[in-house]
């Protein structure tokens, strides 16, 4: 493992090349994608450690992989120099650094939950993939109760919601959305294969990313069963977008406020040690209280990057409007009826000086 590599660790939730469970399954979403991306333009919205931008080039793919993180494209960039993919740093709050229509496929993996400005993201994914393409997005199943809990535990993540309000805010910018359970094929299909398989030191693991299925099925059943990832196929391009729904809220009963009090009733009914427990309440308070100002600072930064980018289209129109002004004085000046009715024009300053 490389000094750079090793960084990457400690820089979120970074999957890093290597024989174990949780590689293999991040890789086959890779691999799903690829009847989508094989031999064709694709942009990797969130490249990470940069193992599956390389995975889909390998397989023919011409891409441009995209992560906020400079030491994530400098690994990438050494890592994976032999490879025909672009790695460039770049905020996925921010408008994408590419123009509109270049690519057959759009993909982000494990990447919306992260990023506080989602629904622009959303947007600029619509917005540079071409009219026929398609965009593939995986995010944390969120299905109930228990996983919102789960979920609230990851100081990374800044959205919990449930496949289903994925579904209706992917629903909002593209015409088609599928979605897709992830869940294991063939032997490792069987009851207990997966958990043995996950607990196996790295030079006996077995399963590759080949050994994953992608039925499709609805958020509702994704909802009452289970799968590893939810994942979106999105296709027809919705521009402008549509208004926000009521369906991209999660359920009242499993909320992100109703699953948080919960918790903490269910803390306060356990009886615990008095100088434990308010060590504990202060520290749990402690935490809260980054969190929150972690989040505001967050949609400070995002509501700022939003002036800045509505600051800089209305800078571009206006130049371009100058630009074009210009252009047609120049024009202008240059025809031939404006040459011929300048002694006109000088005769009418002439009478109107007297």
């Amino acid at each position: 493992m490389s000094i750079s590599e090793q960084a990457l660790t400690n820089d979120g939730e970074r999957m890093i090349v290597g024989n174990m469970w949780g590689y293999w399954a991040h890789l086959s979403i890779y691999c799903f994608a690829l009847q989508f991306g094989a031999g064709r333009r694709v942009l990797d919205a969130g490249s990470g450690s940069g193992y599956g931008a390389a995975y889909l080039a390998r397989h023919g793919a011409q891409v441009l992989a995209l992560d906020a993180s400079a030491v994530a494209i400098e690994h990438s960039r050494i890592r994976y120099a032999g490879d025909p993919v672009t790695f460039e740093v770049a905020d996925l709050n921010l408008p994408l650094p590419c123009g509109a229509d270049l690519f057959d496929l759009v993909f982000s993996s494990n990447v919306f939950e992260h990023v506080a400005h989602v629904d622009r993201l959303a947007s600029e994914c619509a917005r540079v993939m071409r009219p026929d393409g398609a965009c593939v997005v995986a995010v944390p199943p969120v299905i109930n109760a228990t996983a919102m809990a789960a979920d609230l535990e990851n100081r990374f993540h800044v959205h919990h919601i449930p496949p289903s309000a994925w579904e209706a805010k992917l629903k909002r910018f593209f015409l088609d959305v599928k979605v897709h359970r992830h869940e294991h094929a063939g032997a490792f299909a069987t009851p207990g294969k997966p958990e043995t398989e996950i607990q196996l030191p790295m030079d006996q693991v077995t399963i590759r990313e080949t050994d994953f299925a992608f039925p499709e099925i609805t958020a509702a059943e994704m909802e009452a069963t289970s799968s590893l990832t939810a994942i979106f196929v999105c296709r027809g391009r919705r521009l402008p977008a549509a208004p926000e729904t009521l369906a991209e809220r999660t359920p009242a009963e499993w909320c992100e406020l109703a699953v948080a009090a919960n918790l903490i009733g269910r803390a306060a009914a356990v009886p615990e040690d008095p100088v434990d427990h308010a060590s504990q309440v202060t520290s749990a308070v402690a935490e809260a209280e980054l969190k929150a100002k972690l989040k505001a600072e967050l949609r400070a930064e995002a509501r700022l990057n939003d002036v800045k980018g509505e600051m800089a289209v209305a800078l571009a129109h206006m130049a371009a409007r100058e630009e074009d002004m210009q252009r047609r004085v120049a024009a202008m000046e240059q025809s031939t009826s404006w040459r011929m009715t300048s002694p006109l024009r000088s005769l009418r300053t002439a009478l109107r000086g007297r």
